[in-house]
């Protein structure tokens, strides 16, 4: 593809190139007469002639457009113009998850954090009908404030969409967090992104993936055939729960996982809280381990219990909508429950409680 930089788009400048692929190519651009700098991703003008990658990209703009949540990155502007596609979002300089990977496990509480914020924008998509099926380290970006942010809807589909747009010509997914049905070709709901979670968490607090191969096909293979690894024993301060919680989370058969991310604000209640003193909103810190209610999954909580950090779990995400008590294996875990430490977000009498 050639390359933008020094042109101009409609009312972008482009200023350099950032990263892209096959399929796309992203810019750092400044829009005219604004002076707003923001990403720019342009399709691939051979891709352009493809009236299959047209509608794809198109539907990628409208996924987007959809989604209004601050762990979601959103989309200002998408042209077809000038024979090429493209479409802008803002632009973040905090990076990726995958840089901060890439310098080793997360301990347990950067963990919880990172997931819960990934576990939020994933459920406004699910409630939306939105799938995003390709939710990997890459495509959670980082802004300057630290959060997590879900980014690169390109192979997101909608309830009801046709699964043609998605795969013409493409994977349908990255090999290492497609769920097994997605590595087979099957239709994918989204169970799919919730065994995508499960990766995500398994390679935050081992380092690794929970299954490798030395090509793509091995790594398929692997996804589909081989035991889950036992997380525990890749890093010792792991408590052995973690892993009969990932084992249902990355179930090789969806009808094993949690169905949800999270179930909704409310639910759950069938488990107080001990002590049942809210947290006091005005007294919260923003670094704090305490952010209130969470959809970070419960094997999550488990990886903290050797520091005292959890207390327990509450509510399973797919149990009874009728108030009735919940099974173990929660993806929620209860505010009051997330930090057993002394913190300005906890009530003194919730302190107290818990000592």
């Amino acid at each position: 593809m050639k390359d933008l930089t020094g042109t101009r788009v409609g009312s972008y400048e482009i200023v350099e190139r950032l990263g892209g692929g096959g399929m796309a190519v992203v810019y750092r651009a400044v829009q005219q007469p604004l002076g707003r700098e923001v990403a720019l991703k342009a399709l691939s003008p051979e891709l352009f002639q493809d009236d299959g990658f047209v509608k794809r990209f198109e539907a990628e703009a409208k996924t987007l457009a959809k989604l209004d949540h601050p762990n979601i990155l959103p989309i200002y502007d998408f042209e077809l113009s000038e024979g090429m596609a493209y479409l802008t979002m803002p632009l973040i300089r905090g990076g990726t998850l995958r840089d901060i990977l890439n310098r080793g496990p997360l301990d347990t509480l950067s963990a919880w954090r990172y997931l819960r914020e990934i576990g939020d924008g994933l459920q406004h998509a699910h409630d939306a009908g939105i799938i995003h099926r390709d939710l990997k380290p890459t495509n959670v970006l980082i802004h300057t404030d630290g959060r997590a942010m879900l980014a690169d809807f390109g192979l997101a589909r909608g309830a009801g969409q046709p699964t043609h747009l998605t795969t013409v010509g493409l994977a349908i997914g990255t090999p290492g967090y497609m769920a097994p049905e997605q590595v087979m070709g099957h239709d994918v709901d989204r169970r799919a992104d919730i065994y995508a979670m499960g990766v995500l968490t398994f390679e935050m607090l081992t380092g690794r993936l929970p299954f490798t191969g030395a090509n793509r096909m091995e790594v398929a293979y692997a996804t589909v055939n081989t035991p889950i690894p036992s997380a525990a024993k890749l890093n010792a301060v792991l408590p052995d729960e973690l892993d009969v919680l990932l084992a249902r989370v990355l179930a090789k058969d969806p009808a094993q996982r949690p169905q949800s991310v999270r179930r909704g604000a409310g639910r759950g209640s069938g488990r107080p809280a001990r002590g049942n003193a809210e947290p006091s909103a005005g007294r919260r810190r923003r670094d704090s381990p305490c952010l209130g209610p969470t959809t970070a999954p419960a094997w999550f909580a488990a990886a903290n219990s050797k520091h005292r950090l959890v207390d327990r779990l509450v509510g399973d995400s797919d149990a009874a909508d009728d108030g009735s008590e919940a099974r173990e294996g929660s993806w929620q875990i209860h505010p009051q429950l997330a930090c057993r430490q002394p913190h300005p977000c906890r009530p003194r009498r919730h302190r107290r409680a818990l000592a």
